[in-house]
């Protein structure tokens, strides 16, 4: 592991972040690339450097240019989540329906599929990633990366999911390749699709399919998590943002649309 320098202020984040093109990223040891390949594979975004990594951070920057057509998707998630919290009886774990929430807005606009967890589905390539979440980053694997070929119960199963996981991400991307071969037109375009069009490698793709499973929701949720717990100690800036809102959507009777988040 080498030194680490954080930064906690906004107007230095700011500078970097304006930079970012600039600022050469810190290689990902081996030891912890050996450990986090299955997930993201050698040559996703978060292991290259430039001048690839501007080069596949402009295509992906593509791939999102569209977040109008995302925002109703999300919409419907966020409408689902709270009637779930208004019909919950006794109390609940804001935090776990966060999670499923930002998994299913995720999986509907990166990958155009509802994995429909905030309804309790958890199974297949779902139930492998929440498995290898959990026992794949474990810190022996940093230094006994072997320990995965042993042929144990627990390390068999793990491998068995890392192929459920993998597969499914090579089928998702040979589902998008059949459909643009049709030549349809697509209502939501997600941002797998988009990659293909955009001419990221299949490899790379896959690569990043776990990169969006990964930072695509847990991030998101643990932001949310943050955000409420931040409104529930400044009760003068809750209000001021509900004050905003009820303006904005004239008392709750019009629904959010892009313009308004202006």
């Amino acid at each position: 592991m080498a030194p680490t320098v954080s930064f906690s202020q906004p107007e230095d984040v700011k500078e970097i972040l304006k930079k970012v093109n600039e600022i050469e990223k810190t290689k990902v040891p081996d030891a912890i690339a050996d450990v986090i390949s299955p997930l993201f594979g050698k040559s996703s975004i978060l292991q290259i450097n430039n001048p690839t990594w501007h080069e596949h951070r402009s295509l992906m920057d593509k791939s999102i240019v569209n977040t109008k057509g995302f925002l109703p998707l999300l919409e419907k998630k966020a409408s689902q989540c709270m009637h779930l919290w208004k019909t919950t009886e006794g109390p609940i774990h804001i935090g776990s329906y966060l999670q499923q929430m930002t998994l299913d807005a995720m999986g509907i606009c990166v990958f155009g599929k509802d994995f429909n967890t905030l309804q309790g589905e958890t199974s297949g390539p779902l139930s492998a990633y929440n498995f290898m979440i959990h026992n794949l980053f474990q810190p022996y694997f940093m230094f006994f990366p072997w320990l995965l070929q042993i042929p144990l119960p627990h390390f068999k199963k793990l491998r068995s999911e890392i192929k459920i996981f993998d597969d499914y991400c090579w089928s998702l991307i040979d589902e998008k390749k059949r459909f643009l071969q049709t030549s349809l037109e697509n209502d939501h375009p997600d941002m797998v699709l988009s990659m293909l069009k955009n001419g990221l490698s299949d490899s790379v793709i896959r690569d990043n399919i776990g990169v969006f499973f990964f930072a695509g929701h847990e991030t998101t949720a643990s932001t949310l998590s943050w955000e409420i717990v931040m409104l529930a100690k400044h009760p003068e800036v809750f209000k001021k943002l509900k004050d905003e809102m009820i303006k904005v959507t004239s008392n709750f009777s019009q629904p959010i649309d892009f313009e308004m988040l202006k």
